[in-house]
């Protein structure tokens, strides 16, 4: 039955999708679990029978087993893209697959940094070389107290800077969106700090307009 194509389709994944082995004894292993559900089922006596109530109690077998939600989803990755195979190359006149539902994978929060992990990362900025060390450090302390995004802070231009008070930076976001965020604090004296004492040694009388440079 299924099992008579299955090297095909593994011999497919690493021809024409390129897979590395681990991938594909993966996806062996998978389907390999999957037919031997099948087997069990009695009123399957050809490759045609099988139904997509046949693939839900799969998964609803994996459940009851207390499979995570990203395994039970791999197998179902493995189960539709077999089937897929299976139809395309004519060995099955439709894809049973094609609506099988699987649990959604939750969502994990981001790990962050502590005060006392940012403030331990500053410490350590102090040590470094002098210029490049207070450009650092006014990096770190804007993306901690700015909030900004990394590309968001790479364009980050002396012209954003509003010139009253230094107290506002102007930042383009995606889709260019216009924004300003208050700088204060540790963040704006670090960030003076850079711009009038180190800076122009970076810079090197380069016309950049960008904050942050290197010496390159």
């Amino acid at each position: 039955m299924m099992e008579d194509h299955l090297q095909e389709y593994l011999n497919m994944l690493r021809v024409e999708r390129n897979l590395s082995p681990n991938s594909i004894k993966s996806y062996k292993y998978d389907i390999i679990e999957y037919l031997k559900h099948l087997k069990k089922t009695k009123e399957l006596h050809c490759i045609d029978d099988i139904s997509e109530e046949h693939i839900q109690s799969f998964i609803r077998l994996q459940n009851k087993e207390n499979k995570s939600p990203t395994t039970i989803s791999r197998y179902a990755s493995a189960i539709r893209g077999y089937h897929l195979f299976l139809t395309m190359e004519g060995f099955m006149k439709e894809n049973p697959s094609l609506r099988i539902e699987t649990p959604k994978k939750p969502k994990r929060l981001p790990n962050i940094l502590s005060e006392d992990d940012v403030d331990t990362i500053i410490e350590k900025i102090d040590c470094w070389g002098y210029d490049l060390g207070k450009r650092d450090k006014a990096i770190i302390e804007i993306l901690y107290s700015c909030g900004l995004r990394v590309t968001e802070l790479c364009n980050f231009s002396l012209n954003d800077i509003v010139p009253d008070d230094h107290e506002l930076i102007r930042v383009f976001g995606k889709g260019s969106k216009e924004r300003y965020v208050p700088l204060m604090g540790r963040a704006k004296k670090a960030l003076s700090d850079y711009i009038d004492n180190n800076r122009p040694s970076l810079g090197r009388k380069r016309k950049i307009n960008n904050v942050f440079l290197s010496r390159n």
